[in-house]
């Protein structure tokens, strides 16, 4: 009688195991919902165009790609949405709520003013409780279509629509060195956000694969900076000061204190041949 009181526990263990083994799930639940563009409003699309000079056999990084940056722009507690292009414009998605958006991106003046934009960083960048972005800029051999660009939140016009105004140059961060990504953390510990830069400078096809001795007195066109917040919505480049002097043809970067001493270190993800890279702070 005992055994029979017991077995149906036994049972459901079993059966549990046997569930977690083979990763048997429930059918025809999906963990994913796709929202067709005709529903949700978002069209963008990084469409790009290859000719006889702009193609992948003469430009490596062609197809390495744009960014996408979510926040609260217009503070009405719904998560935006904001796409860098290569060869199109950037676009500013208003959150309408139900999944539903709206382009704003005239409106809200932050076009990409004819970059080949890259990674995109959500960032509050002079702590008046709005939240601005900041786009890396790259590809390009012309200066000015290769100058990252900082759009600072002005706040919601009469139509609830936020309004951006291009600062970088103010701000001292409107760096031209092929940007990939940016991101903002507090690197020195002094209460403000400070940006860290990933560069890949592409000047000539031939070079990522041609083996020779590593750059690591920051002289080479593809190192990384780092800016310091000064504290007065201005920045400087520390990045020799800081030690951040090895090239490397970066795609992306991670912080983290990685050695549990209270300070954020710096992990950077390289291509070619140049290897990935781990700044301890």
């Amino acid at each position: 009688m005992t055994f029979k009181r017991t077995r149906f526990p036994y049972l459901i263990a079993v059966f549990l195991l046997l569930v977690i083994v083979t990763g048997w799930r429930w059918k025809d639940t999906p963990l994913f919902r796709l929202i067709p563009p005709n529903s949700s409003g978002i069209h963008f699309a990084n469409t790009l165009r290859e000719n006889d000079t702009l193609n992948i056999l003469n430009h490596a990084n062609i197809y390495n790609g744009g960014g996408v940056g979510i926040g609260d722009f217009n503070n009405d507690g719904l998560p935006d949405v904001y796409f860098a292009g290569n060869m199109v414009s950037n676009k500013l998605y208003l959150n309408k709520g139900d999944l539903k958006f709206e382009d704003i991106t005239d409106a809200s003046k932050t076009g990409g003013e004819g970059r080949w934009c890259t990674g995109i960083s959500v960032v509050d960048i002079n702590g008046d409780g709005l939240l601005d972005i900041y786009v890396a800029a790259s590809f390009t051999k012309e200066i000015i279509t290769r100058t990252n660009l900082l759009y600072v939140n002005q706040g919601n016009n009469n139509n609830g629509i936020p309004v951006f105004k291009e600062l970088a140059s103010q701000f001292g961060i409107a760096d031209t060195g092929l940007s990939t990504q940016g991101i903002f953390f507090d690197y020195d510990l002094d209460g403000d956000l400070d940006l860290y830069l990933v560069t890949n400078a592409l000047n000539d096809p031939k070079t990522p694969i041609r083996y020779r001795p590593k750059l690591t007195n920051g002289s080479a066109i593809n190192t990384d900076r780092l800016y310091r917040n000064n504290g007065n919505q201005t920045f400087t480049n520390v990045s020799k000061a800081a030690g951040i002097n090895i090239e490397g043809w970066g795609h992306a970067v991670s912080i983290s204190d990685i050695n549990l001493d209270g300070w954020p270190d710096i992990y950077v993800s390289n291509d070619f041949i140049s290897n990935d890279l781990l700044y301890i702070n």
